[in-house]
């Protein structure tokens, strides 16, 4: 059998040789390791057990190989045995919530339309914005690679009950009207 290579794309039984993952709480667990020979009680005693990866930018990490994965990635393999087709998406918005239950395979426009507010929106709604010029309060939604503009409205309320009922219908399942 030919030894695989660490360019080689990493398995579903490699990947559950390695780490251990919890589908309740969406945490991989370094496993024992028996086949590193001499080094494998101190690899064991440190890392065995312990939680693996780190948070960046909200994603939980994880070092395989010299390689970088995202967690929720890991999750699709790990459950499924493949990987998922499109980017994966976190139903609850929550990037290091990796409980399976809260995953599913999500192309990237869908993925941008469960998006949470942005972090600098001041109207308080997602997708409203004051027009000044206008003094008029308007709204706006995206949905596959397409602006649409909703119209002018007189409160940010209207503005925003226009912008949810266009995110239901054009966002469907992966509306997020928050």
């Amino acid at each position: 059998m030919a030894k695989t290579r660490l360019d080689d794309p990493l398995t579903a039984d490699q990947l559950r040789t390695l780490l251990d993952y919890n589908h309740e709480t969406g945490v991989f667990r370094w496993r024992r390791r028996d086949q590193l020979g001499h080094y494998a009680r101190t690899w064991n005693t440190r890392y065995a057990g312990t939680v693996a990866g780190t948070s960046q930018h909200g994603y939980i990490q994880i070092m395989i190989n010299g390689t970088l994965y995202l967690g929720h990635r890991l999750a699709f393999l790990w459950v499924t045995g493949n990987w998922p087709e499109f980017e994966g998406d976190h139903i609850d918005g929550d990037p290091a919530n990796n409980r399976w239950d809260n995953l599913r395979d999500a192309t990237r426009s869908q993925g941008l339309m469960n998006t949470r507010r942005r972090s600098d929106n001041t109207t308080g709604y997602k997708g409203v914005w004051l027009d000044k010029r206008r003094d008029q309060w308007v709204a706006n939604i995206e949905a596959n690679g397409k602006k649409h503009h909703l119209g002018y409205f007189p409160t940010p309320e209207a503005a925003k009950l226009a912008r949810d009922a266009a995110a239901d219908l054009l966002h469907g399942e992966f509306a997020r009207n928050e």
